[in-house]
C-alpha cells in the first residue's frame, strides 16, 4: 500500500506543507464507497432487483467515519466478514 503514491497521501505518509490539512482515511475511504455504490446504480444494468434495491439503501445511509474505522480495523485482527456486518448493523440501528 505504501508504493501506491495517491493512497499514500490519504494515509499521511506524505509530507504535507503547513497550510495543508491532514487527510482522513475513513471519511475517504466512505466517499470512495459511496461513489461505488452511485456508480453501480447508475451504470451498472446486470444488477438484479434484489441488488439494485440493496444498493439504494446502502447509498441512503449515512456512511460516515465511525462506520468505516470500525470496519477497517477488524481486517488486520482476522475477523470474519460476518463480524464487520454486525459492528455496522449496531451503529446504523
Amino acid at each position: 500500500m505504501i508504493d501506491e503514491v495517491s493512497l499514500s497521501k490519504e494515509l499521511n505518509l506524505t509530507p504535507k506543507n503547513k497550510s495543508e490539512n491532514h487527510s482522513d482515511f475513513y471519511s475517504f475511504v466512505a466517499l470512495k464507497f459511496k461513489n461505488y455504490l452511485l456508480k453501480q446504480l447508475n451504470e451498472n444494468k446486470n444488477l438484479s432487483t434484489k441488488q439494485t434495491i440493496s444498493y439504494r439503501k446502502l447509498y441512503k445511509l449515512n456512511i460516515h467515519r465511525s462506520l468505516i474505522k470500525k470496519a477497517i480495523m477488524t481486517i488486520p485482527y482476522n475477523a470474519y466478514s460476518d463480524t464487520c456486518f454486525t459492528q455496522g448493523k449496531a451503529i446504523i440501528y
